[in-house]
């Protein structure tokens, strides 16, 4: 089946298997095509743009995603977090005479926002949609690491690591690299897999004591991708004086042109995977149109999502996510729809920064919460049923 898009006005497919996942889900099919909901998701997400504003309910000053003209009540996170604050104070019964989403935008202005996404983590207040972290600084989805400085998705923990993008399963010592998985002491290396003491190498695999070096598997003591002896190894890389700026310039180039002319290269990382479309994609099976992706299954129009399964339409989420739709910034969720900034949750839709929750719906900010409608809590069966007749009451206002 087709569709015209209406925000662009193209053509796009809706196939059996989505028009399954979507009656699996009971949500209608899209209106938009998969490009105008990616940018409709990323335009929810400001990760690393940082302000200082003073919190509104403790006074002093905090870094925030929110500048100071922002509409918003914004408290840093030691408070966002306390016991002094309840977001169930900003409940209030559902309007049948007005559309859902002009009620929800007001619960968004009113209930405070948590200046910036840092969860459980300890002299990290630079970290942004971070979790478990401690003495970290400028990191933006980092999880899980100690002392670890300007670095973006770092999944699996890592340590006294500097200047990193994408690295994966525990890594040491890192400096400027991207996309390793499992290395130690390694410096300007992107694409390095269970590495050790390798400097300015490109796509190498099990290897170590290596320097300048591209397409390596398993190999030591590796100049310019010839083999040398311990000593001879040692004595080379001495020619080279790595305390000094000018010579770092010098080989950072070497090893750009290394990784432009001289390297291999795949037509996409794929690896271990099975039914995939997309890129830098890792022990994966069935999975059209995803990106940065690991451990992924039965999954469509994903984007930076480690360990996710039978999702489509989401961005930046993972780690033991399931039945995930039109999403984004998500941990630990199963069954979320059309929600954002939310962490540990389950039976989530439209919802925006709550957190260990389950049966919310149009809420925003709870904690620990349960069987609420826009802030207010209800028992289970006023939930399910005033659910079922906003539901209702959204399709005849066309929303």
């Amino acid at each position: 089946m087709y569709r015209t898009c209406q925000n662009c006005k193209t053509s796009f497919e809706i196939t059996d298997d989505d028009q399954q996942f979507y009656t699996k889900i009971s949500v209608p099919p899209p209106t938009h095509c998969p490009d105008c909901r990616q940018q409709r998701r990323y335009a929810w997400r400001n990760e690393r743009t940082l302000y200082r504003r003073k919190c509104d309910l403790c006074g002093k000053s905090t870094v925030t995603i929110y500048s100071q003209n922002k509409p918003y009540e914004v408290y840093c996170p030691p408070c966002w977090w306390g016991d002094g604050w309840d977001a169930k104070e900003f409940g209030r019964d559902f309007d049948f005479t007005r559309p859902f989403f002009e009620q929800f935008k007001e619960l968004q202005l009113q209930t405070p926002r948590i200046a910036l996404l840092t969860k459980n983590s300890v002299r990290s207040d630079y970290t942004n949609h971070s979790n478990n972290n401690k003495d970290c600084f400028m990191g933006f989805g980092v999880f899980d690491s100690e002392n670890v400085l300007y670095a973006t998705n770092v999944y699996g923990g890592a340590r006294d690591t500097m200047e990193v993008y994408r690295t994966h399963n525990g890594n040491d010592l890192l400096y400027e690299c991207v996309d390793a998985t499992k290395c130690y002491n390694c410096q300007y290396g992107y694409l390095l897999r269970d590495c050790s003491d390798c400097f300015y190498c490109y796509d190498c695999r099990g290897s170590s004591k290596c320097f300048l070096s591209s397409n390596l598997r398993n190999k030591q003591y590796y100049f310019l991708n010839q083999a040398y002896s311990k000593e001879e190894y040692e004595k080379k890389v001495k020619e080279f004086r790595l305390g000094s700026y000018a010579e770092r310039e010098k080989l950072y180039n070497q090893y750009l042109d290394l990784i432009q002319t001289k390297a291999l290269h795949q037509f996409a990382l794929i690896e271990k995977s099975v039914n995939v479309l997309g890129n830098v994609i890792v022990n994966s099976k069935n999975g059209k149109h995803v990106f940065d992706a690991s451990d992924l299954e039965d999954s469509k129009y994903t984007i930076v999502c480690p360990d996710v399964k039978s999702s489509m339409d989401a961005y930046h989420f993972g780690f033991r996510c399931e039945l995930i739709y039109e999403s984004h910034a998500l941990i630990h969720c199963y069954d979320v729809k059309f929600s954002h900034l939310s962490y540990d949750n389950s039976h989530l839709e439209y919802c925006d920064s709550c957190h260990n929750s389950e049966n919310l719906f149009g809420c925003v900010s709870i904690k620990q919460g349960k069987y609420a409608i826009l802030n207010k809590q209800y028992d289970v069966e006023t939930f399910i049923e005033l659910k079922k007749k906003i539901i209702e009451h959204m399709k005849t206002t066309g929303e």
